[in-house]
């Protein structure tokens, strides 16, 4: 099927937009429509919102063009193109310096994004920046005091987590700081990063569909000398669909990642399983990866037993989709770890014990 953009009716700002906000949606323009309005509201920066629609299904065009803001366009993708295909096609749709990932179920509050913007431009290594995500509540739709993510940390098994999750907000994340990745969930980053990063024409890897992408983002901008950030200031909400062990190790605490992981979707599991093998074998060097076999090996082995004895349909669907994916592994391997400019021990003192 075809790709068709369509422009919505005349209105908004004249200004050249500094930032192109990408929004996929599948089957949840409820929440789009909950949040176009409040970016739209946003204070400080020029932005043009890309709405990629994955569902043809849904009518969101028509509700765009009702809304009548020329800083709002739709791509109609025909099919579920995934999160990561819906992120490509709207930066290559898009010119602005900067780029921010904008989940559908979240909304952001008026001065976030010139927050984020304001702090990357001081900083000319900066690939990605995130601010504070709160939990919006699913239910009523009203922001919490409880922290979605504060930015991404990754352990020596090579999972990572988000900073802070389920945490109430206290302070305890107020000082802008450098981190290994930062939510995909809302997102910015520099155009020049992602065009440097690219493989094969995608800055998202498309094999991976959905789920980890801000793991395999944030892994392959350090291998080129970029660093991620993460921004406290006027926060964004988000609803969290599928929710984690908040940083606890899985070997140490494998009853809450039963719990957890019968909390999500067989897509959510199947897709979390496989992407983190592709991630790692895509990004890791062979040395680090024997150095600490022993973390790695001993926590896939507890997500793939568990897997098993639980959801089977899950764990065999995670392998064989694996192992169609392997052809392509060595060649995406060679062209990413090929053109790394960072040290092996300069990224390896972010896998932390």
């Amino acid at each position: 099927m075809t790709e068709e953009s369509k422009q919505a009716s005349p209105a908004g700002q004249d200004a050249t937009p500094g930032v192109a906000v990408i929004i996929p949606t599948h089957r949840d323009m409820a929440f789009v429509v909950e949040a176009l309005p409040r970016l739209l509201a946003s204070n400080g920066v020029a932005i043009e919102a890309i709405v990629v629609n994955n569902d043809p299904e849904q009518t969101i065009g028509a509700w765009v063009e009702q809304l009548g803001d020329a800083r709002v366009r739709v791509i109609e993708v025909g099919f579920n193109s995934g999160f990561m295909g819906a992120i490509n096609r709207g930066i290559r749709a898009t010119a602005a310096p900067w780029v921010f990932f904008h989940n559908a179920d979240m909304t952001v509050s008026a001065g976030h994004l010139a927050g984020l913007v304001a702090f990357a431009e001081t900083e000319p290594d900066a690939g990605c920046v995130s601010g504070k995500i709160l939990r919006l509540d699913k239910r009523t739709r009203q922001p919490t005091r409880v922290i979605d993510s504060a930015g991404m940390a990754a352990r020596r098994s090579r999972a990572t987590f988000d900073r802070g999750e389920g945490e109430i907000d206290r302070g305890q994340f107020d000082s802008a700081e450098e981190v290994f990745a930062v939510s995909g969930a809302g997102l910015l980053a520099r155009r020049a990063a992602l065009e440097d990063i690219a493989e094969n024409g995608e800055y998202l890897d498309e094999r991976l569909f959905m789920y980890k992408d801000d793991f395999d983002l944030g892994w392959r901008l350090r291998l080129r000398g970029w660093r991620c950030f993460y921004v406290p200031g006027a926060p964004a909400y988000h609803v969290r669909s599928s929710r984690a062990l908040a940083g606890r190790p899985y070997l140490k605490h494998p009853r809450a990642y039963l719990r957890a992981a019968g909390r999500r979707s067989r897509a959510t599991r199947q897709h979390s399983m496989r992407n983190q093998w592709l991630i790692i074998l895509k990004n890791d060097r062979w040395a680090d990866m024997a150095r600490d076999a022993p973390w790695i090996l001993g926590r896939e082995a507890l997500v793939v037993c568990a897997t098993l004895v639980t959801a089977p349909r899950v764990a065999f669907g995670a392998i064989g989709s694996f192992v169609k994916l392997i052809p392509t592994l060595h060649a995406r391997r060679r062209q990413v770890r090929g053109r790394a400019t960072m040290t092996g021990q300069e990224v390896r003192r972010w896998f932390r014990s």
